[in-house]
């Protein structure tokens, strides 16, 4: 996950690898090693990373993509029983109707 997230946030910020290693002061190989989940980044590493891209040490790691979250929270809700997924549906709409007054 945390791979993802870099690369995530590297094209976000429009870094290629090599770029963001000189940054990082790393090579291109350890940018892409981390991108791939093969090798974590040590915590000096980490602080640079989201330092770097303006972000939390928090979102570093747990971004997640929106339509990635979105899509398995549908595919969750269709395998539960019909009821459940109407409890469900009835705590949403009455939460987006607290905070969407």
């Amino acid at each position: 996950m945390l791979g993802k997230n870099i690369k995530y946030y590297r094209l976000e910020n429009n870094f290629t690898q090599d770029e963001l290693a000189k940054i990082m002061n790393v090579s291109k190989n350890t940018i892409s090693t981390w991108e791939r989940d093969k090798q974590m980044p040590d915590r000096k590493n980490i602080e640079g990373l989201y330092n770097t891209f303006g972000i939390t040490e928090y979102e570093l790691f747990c971004h997640l993509d929106a339509n990635d979250s979105i899509s398995k929270a549908i595919d969750r809700l269709h395998r539960l029983p019909e009821a459940s997924q109407h409890r469900v549906m009835a705590f949403i709409s009455e939460e987006w109707s607290r905070v969407n007054p």
